[in-house]
């Protein structure tokens, strides 16, 4: 297993709380960039997510197959927010799990953290000639729950009095160059939705549409569309 150096990486904050571990870190090659009009494509690494809470994906999304109804809608979500940002000029998903040509890497997130996931191997270029992007988005070990509660009831941005449940989403993720081959930005990121009364596809697509923000915030693609 091969450990990537962190030399020229620096580790960048977002969380307000849990600040004194990093959760993204960001290669110092694209610190200061700002890149628009590339074409991303979005590969998962992982055969289904976690789902710790089958019935309210079934109660919310549609029937079937909990995994699979949930993969549907967040391939179609996902997607879809990334395209409404306008961060990139064109964007695919990818359904083909690109295990040939990858190998296992370990990257250290924080002084506490570490993340395992398949990369492009050294010298090889990832993609074919019909289906090729600038950048690649790999997520990994995504899990999604229902946190029982949460103290606090949301007024505005500001929780006060109360509890509540919240619909809890975390994946992890690393940003390819697929032309200088190697890592633009990598770590974990969650987000969460406060189930007020009912949980509803709102609460599925508002934590979804956090974790792309929040992939984005610490990167050289800037958000030209914020769609709330």
């Amino acid at each position: 297993m091969k450990k990537i150096g962190l030399s020229s990486i620096v580790c960048l904050y977002f969380f307000i709380t849990g600040c004194s571990a990093a959760k993204v870190v960001i290669s110092n090659d694209y610190k200061n960039q700002k890149i628009t009009g590339k074409n991303l494509m979005v590969v998962p690494l992982f055969i289904q997510p976690v789902i710790l809470n089958p019935d309210d994906v079934v109660d919310d999304l549609g029937e079937g197959v909990p995994e699979e109804v949930y993969m549907s809608y967040f391939e179609e979500k996902f997607t879809d927010v990334f395209r409404k940002t306008k961060s990139f000029k064109n964007l695919s998903y990818s359904i083909k799990k690109p295990y040939s040509r990858m190998t296992e890497k370990m990257l250290e997130i924080n002084r506490a953290e570490k993340m395992k996931i398949l990369l492009p191997e050294e010298n090889s270029r990832f993609g074919d000639s019909e289906n090729q992007s600038d950048f690649i988005i790999f997520l990994d070990n995504l899990q999604v729950t229902r946190k029982l509660g949460r103290t606090g009831m949301m007024i505005g941005n500001v929780y006060t009095g109360g509890s509540a449940p919240t619909l809890f989403h975390k994946v992890y993720f690393v940003i390819w160059d697929v032309e200088n081959n190697k890592i633009v930005s990598y770590g974990r990121v969650d987000d969460e939705s406060v189930v007020f009364f009912a949980m509803t596809e709102g609460n599925w697509e508002s934590v979804i549409q956090g974790i792309v923000y929040k992939i984005l915030r610490y990167s050289p693609f800037p958000i030209i569309n914020r769609n709330k």
